[in-house]
């Protein structure tokens, strides 16, 4: 297995070339997990190789986080590649031919109604513009991808970040490209 194809997926794993021992636990894959931008935001307050082992360690799974620093010089760099593949993973966004898009979601819903797969989002219109104006923030971009989707806020508030925010600016594209008053 190269270190490009190391993982394209959310869970894969990762088989070291040197097993780890920590704590009397012996680890011989690394496990990758979403993570959340809580846990990214922690990394303003640091630089270079220290932010680099910390964001590695925020996306293993298993407890792994803490042998970060005891990999093997190689193991690190091929887990830093499979760590910017899975950073770099956008959605797919397609134009579903009725004004809106299509959002492949990169991790499936589980909703009352059954599996979630794809968000489609429709145009937003002014009555979704009123009754999201007196919003502010993280519940505007929620109120207004709930409005074009037609999806449950609970179901929203599931997604996985990288797909609400290619959903949000998809959507904010709408309001933030209007001609310049004035002149």
């Amino acid at each position: 297995m190269t270190t490009d194809t190391i993982m394209h997926a959310l869970g894969a794993d990762y088989h070291l070339l040197k097993p780890i021992e920590f704590a009397g636990e012996v680890f011989t894959k690394l496990t990758f997990r979403d993570c959340t931008a809580g846990e990214w935001a922690q990394l303003d307050d640091f630089n270079g190789t220290e932010s680099d082992q910390r964001a590695l360690g925020f996306i293993l799974d298993n407890g792994a986080g803490p042998i970060v620093s005891r990999l093997s010089v190689r193991d690190y760099r091929a887990a830093g590649k499979a760590m910017a593949t899975f950073l770099n993973n956008r959605p797919i966004v397609v134009d579903n031919g009725s004004g809106g898009v299509s959002i492949t979601l990169s991790k499936p819903v589980a909703s009352e109604t059954g599996t979630l797969a794809i968000l489609n989002l429709r145009e937003p219109t002014a009555g979704d513009l009123i009754a999201i104006d007196p919003l502010a923030g993280v519940a505007k971009d929620i109120a207004a991808v709930t409005a074009c989707s037609g999806w449950d806020r609970k179901d929203v508030i599931k997604l996985p970040l990288r797909d609400f925010l290619a959903a949000s600016a998809w959507i904010a594209d709408f309001f933030d490209d209007a001609p310049a008053t004035g002149a």
